[in-house]
């Protein structure tokens, strides 16, 4: 498991609570999944979570944009990553079952 950010409040209508990091961070050691998560200001707008199977390999990010939560599905092609599938999410928690879903596909 990867958690590359340190404590801080976020002070950004674009980052992500601290009680969203310390769900999501829990939910991937629970699934066997790598966790990434980049504050907002450190090169883009927004706070970005990347989420993995592991080796640093990213399979979906989640973001805020355009007031709304993003999920992005990548999809490897001739290995290189691409964006599949992007959807507005409700919350965090909806993000992390839809990406279960996949997982169990």
């Amino acid at each position: 498991m990867s958690f590359t950010t340190h404590h801080f409040a976020a002070t950004c209508h674009m980052d992500f609570r601290a009680d969203e990091r310390r769900r999501l961070v829990a939910w991937a050691d629970e699934n066997v999944l790598e966790v990434s998560i980049k504050p907002a200001g450190t090169g883009q707008a927004e706070g970005m979570i990347f989420v993995g199977y592991g080796e640093g390999v990213v399979h979906w990010t989640i973001y805020r944009a355009d007031g709304h939560l993003w999920l992005c599905r990548i999809e490897d092609r001739n290995e290189q990553g691409r964006e599949g599938s992007k959807v507005a999410v409700g919350s965090v928690e909806d993000a992390l079952a839809r990406i279960m879903v996949d997982t169990e596909a």
